[in-house]
């Protein structure tokens, strides 16, 4: 933070070099080794600057104040103090830089621009176009343009980019009104927890209502799942209509307990630990998800006997239903007998 000598190396030579106050030093080769951009590491260490001094100098005179020798970042990580505190400056200056990168007027902008030029498109694919083009525009990762697009108002744009089973998912819009914890993807391996916890799901698999397809927990039905290349996949209508056909789970954490470490500066937020479980929340209504389980439980098995418990749950008479369906009464008859496989 103070105007002093350091050493650095230069055609492989070693020398020393006075560096006045506030003064960030790039290593070109470093940033070229590592495949980073040198105008993100500036905007970065720009960050630290702007955001952090106050930090370090706290971090500083905390450990005068009680009498503690000063030690480095480096050192205070290599005795296993402080690593938790660099992540939260790394974490800022990491996730600022993108932004700094994207301005709100000219994102907006240009966001706006993407949209129109892909507008005779399907939703969600436009989406992934647009993602696209904003991260090759501004030189960012997808991952950030996608977020930044979500804090302009893209709310949609949340489907984009997930992972299920360490593999990418297919992009999907999410409405407006699912929460930054609610999530229509989820790992295999937390499903199966949420089925071995949770009876009313187990239920309502066993049913075969729902069949896991590209991470999601989507409606057996043609309509929204499609055979591609000997694959099941999400069709175009279903990645534009997950309400409809796919479940909603709330992400949920154990809690973790808090360990106080003595001259090091500490959050007074209590950061979440792993994982615990996911479980149904299509509105947060387990009600809904009881109902749907016991009026499969109320019907037949078979096809004939299906069709004849709602045609006469429904009041049909054969002359009424063929009349509405534009079938003769001998096919309402062949249906509700079912001597011969139906379609």
């Amino acid at each position: 933070m103070q105007s002093s000598t350091v050493t650095y190396y230069k055609n492989g030579v070693k020398k020393k070099g006075s560096v006045k106050e506030r003064t960030i030093l790039i290593d070109t080769v470093a940033c070229k080794n590592q495949n980073r951009n040198v105008s993100d590491v500036i905007i970065h260490e720009c960050i630290h600057v702007y955001e952090h001094f106050l930090f370090y100098t706290m971090q500083i005179t905390y450990r005068e104040y009680y009498g503690m020798e000063y030690l480095g970042f480096e050192e205070l990580i290599d005795q296993g103090l402080g690593i938790e505190q660099i992540q939260w400056v790394e974490n800022q200056a990491i996730h600022m830089t993108p932004r700094v990168k994207m301005p709100l007027y000219q994102v907006s902008w240009k966001a706006a621009e993407f949209f129109e030029t892909n507008r005779n498109i399907p939703e969600s694919i436009a989406y992934n176009r647009v993602t696209s083009a904003i991260a090759d525009f501004f030189q960012t990762s997808k991952i950030a343009a996608k977020n930044r697009l979500v804090e302009i108002g893209y709310d949609k744009a949340r489907g984009m980019l997930q992972y299920a089973n360490n593999k990418p998912v297919p992009g999907y819009l999410v409405e407006s009104y699912v929460k930054d914890n609610q999530t229509y993807t989820i790992n295999l391996d937390k499903l199966l927890e949420e089925y071995e916890r949770n009876e009313a799901f187990r239920k309502l698999l066993d049913k075969g209502v729902y069949i896991y397809v590209e991470g999601h927990l989507c409606r057996n039905n043609e309509k929204y799942i499609w055979k591609q290349n000997q694959k099941l996949v999400l069709s175009s209508y279903a990645r534009t209509h997950m309400a409809e056909c796919c479940l909603l789970f709330t992400v949920r954490h154990e809690s973790e307990d808090y360990v106080y470490t003595p001259g090091v500066l500490h959050s007074n937020i209590k950061k979440p630990g792993k994982l615990a479980y996911l479980y149904h929340a299509n509105g947060d209504k387990m009600e809904e998800m009881q109902e749907v389980v016991q009026l499969l439980e109320s019907c037949p098995d078979g096809f004939a006997e299906t069709f004849r418990y709602h045609m006469d749950n429904l009041g049909f008479s054969k002359t009424t239903l063929a009349d509405s369906c534009y079938l003769s009464e001998r096919t309402i008859t062949r249906m509700r007998t079912a001597t011969k496989k139906m379609p």
